[in-house]
């Protein structure tokens, strides 16, 4: 899985992203339309599918992020001085536990939007008492995931363990995926085959310190 997020064009990987809930979005919408244009009230037997496909399809961009943090943040840590490199343990959490929790989320939406429509049952208030410290940490895991990712992107490129400083703009350019993938993924392709893109800036830095 490390190579194949790391092999992957930058478009191919804003597709997975961002590509798929937005194909999504329109096929509902249209979908939507052509009830409302055939005066047909949108009801559980119309929407079942949608239900059935909403997880898919909300799972797909988090799987393609959470792919790409693992296989950064653990697959090029050997592009850093062994003295330099991350370890990886915490991390590997913060990765697995969004997975788990949204996934766990979207098959309760669906179960309860289910017994909604079919009896009424809505969940009771008691139920954020155990959803919002939940989400909470999967906003914490997502934001410690960019941070780790932006910090062994800059160390790579550093050939040290970057400060914060550093890597500050590597992190806005994760946060703000839909753009940084432009800039970012095409050096992560040429890491992955073993070449340093980072070669010409380094040296002209080497040079300059001389």
């Amino acid at each position: 899985m490390k190579t194949f997020f790391l092999k992957l064009k930058h478009w191919q990987l804003f597709m997975i992203i961002y590509g798929v809930p937005f194909i999504f979005q329109i096929l509902f919408a249209g979908f939507i339309i052509i009830l409302a244009a055939n005066d047909v009230e949108p009801d559980f037997q119309n929407l079942f599918l949608w239900f059935v496909l909403l997880p898919i399809f909300s799972l797909i961009p988090l799987l393609g992020s959470l792919g790409w943090y693992w296989s950064v943040g653990t697959g090029l840590q050997d592009k850093i001085p062994e003295k330099d490199q991350m370890s990886t343990g915490f991390f590997k959490i913060t990765v697995i536990f969004p997975l788990i929790y949204f996934t766990l989320v979207l098959i309760g939406i669906s179960v309860l939007a289910s017994l909604n429509f079919l009896s009424g049952i809505e969940p009771g208030p008691e139920i954020l008492f155990f959803i919002i410290p939940l989400h909470l940490f999967m906003a914490f895991c997502l934001f410690y995931n960019m941070y780790f990712v932006a910090k062994t992107y800059k160390s790579i490129e550093l050939q040290r363990r970057a400060t914060a400083s550093e890597y500050l703009g590597e992190f806005f350019l994760i946060w703000f995926f839909f753009l940084g993938v432009w800039f970012i993924q095409p050096k992560i392709n040429d890491l992955e085959k073993g070449e340093n893109p980072f070669m010409p800036l380094a040296k002209i830095i080497r040079d300059y310190t001389k």
